[in-house]
């Protein structure tokens, strides 16, 4: 059992009944073969409308499961509120890790039947239904946000994929962009360097526990 699979098995035994209930983590239908579903490019292309897979029970699985393993990891890491309050650089922020000030964030809490100013000072919370459509969005968003960050993303590790999907989430396009030489040490194979790059930032020291757990299981990762 790698060192992911311990940490996600850890936080499963101690809040999976909770993140079930708050993330729909345990719903497969959430996304449709998120990993395996790409557009010519080579890119993540969310469906817009899932259906039933054609891929093979076993590719649907695994790729469920990986899709299952990434939640559960954002949960932990994000938290998960009705309510507004501020994040660690004082954005506002509700839900799993939804930030108020980004771009579209109007647009988006709308889609959701949400009143965002109301949201916003806190006059409104949101429900479950709402926060979990907010988050299965802003899962669609990082992944593609990480797919698109290297030229090898389909020979990465699951255990990688995911830690650069939870980057990508925290950190946003632009923000992940400026890691340039841990994307060449990714591009490399080189998943000790990778880590060395992780805490060689501002970033490591700015998240918490977040950013060592990331990069203890980058860490555990076989080099190429």
């Amino acid at each position: 059992m790698t060192k992911y699979d311990e940490y996600i098995e850890e936080i499963s035994k101690r809040d999976i009944g909770k993140a079930i209930a708050a993330a729909g983590i345990g719903a497969a239908t959430a996304f449709v073969n998120p990993i395996v579903n790409q557009s010519p490019s080579g890119h993540y292309a969310p469906e817009q409308n899932p259906q039933v897979s054609t891929q093979s029970v076993d590719q649907s699985v695994t790729d469920g499961r990986f899709l299952s393993q990434l939640k559960i990891l954002l949960k932990k890491h994000e938290g998960y509120r009705t309510g507004v309050y501020k994040d660690t650089k004082g954005h506002p922020t509700i839900g799993i890790g939804f930030n108020l000030d980004k771009d579209g964030a109007r647009e988006a809490l709308a889609s959701v039947g949400a009143n965002y100013d109301a949201v916003r000072s806190g006059a409104e919370e949101l429900d479950d239904i709402q926060i979990q459509a907010l988050f299965n969005s802003d899962v669609n968003t990082a992944m593609g946000v990480a797919s698109r960050f290297v030229n090898n993303w389909d020979q990465l590790p699951l255990p990688m994929k995911a830690v650069l999907a939870d980057m990508s989430f925290n950190l946003g396009e632009k923000g992940l962009s400026k890691f340039k030489n841990f994307k060449a040490a990714l591009e490399a194979g080189d998943y000790r360097r990778a880590a060395y790059e992780m805490k060689d930032s501002d970033w490591y020291n700015q998240v918490g526990d977040r950013s060592k757990h990331l990069v203890d299981i980058v860490k555990k990762i076989p080099s190429v």
